[in-house]
């Protein structure tokens, strides 16, 4: 078994922190203080699913963002 590697782990906290900060910036801007809601709805996921990905309670497929977000700023 391979020792844990204490500094890779903590590069993936902080990319992931840093991705779930972008996305709760990003739905700010785009839908207010209500942006939870409205960006699930955009992005086609339920609020509650949303919400789990925000607090990294739930895995996140960060690479969707790149396909998905553009165009909701074009709509806006």
């Amino acid at each position: 078994m391979k020792p844990i590697d204490a500094e890779a782990i903590l590069e993936l906290t902080r990319q992931s922190t840093e991705q779930v900060a972008l996305l709760s910036r990003v739905g700010e801007v785009l839908y207010g203080d209500r942006w939870q809601t409205q960006l699930a709805q955009a992005l086609g996921v339920s609020d509650r699913q949303l919400g789990r990905r925000v607090s990294v309670e739930a895995d996140t497929p960060w690479s969707f963002l790149d396909e998905v977000l553009p165009p909701l700023f074009e709509a806006k």
